[in-house]
């Protein structure tokens, strides 16, 4: 998970799950990395189950 240092301050997590939307709607990088490494899996198994299903072209 990415983190954040902040000043006088132990390092916490940048996103916590209650607010990656609210973040991925105000265009935040950060929140976007958190999905992908959260569950990029989930779209990977997605993807790879519809494309199996297609006839070859």
């Amino acid at each position: 998970m990415h983190s954040v240092e902040r000043k006088g301050r132990e390092k916490r997590p940048f996103l916590m799950e209650k607010n990656f939307v609210r973040q991925l709607k105000k265009k935040n990088e950060q929140a976007l990395l958190h999905v992908i490494d959260h569950y990029g899996w989930v779209q990977k198994t997605v993807v790879k189950r519809q494309m199996g299903t297609l006839p070859h072209l």
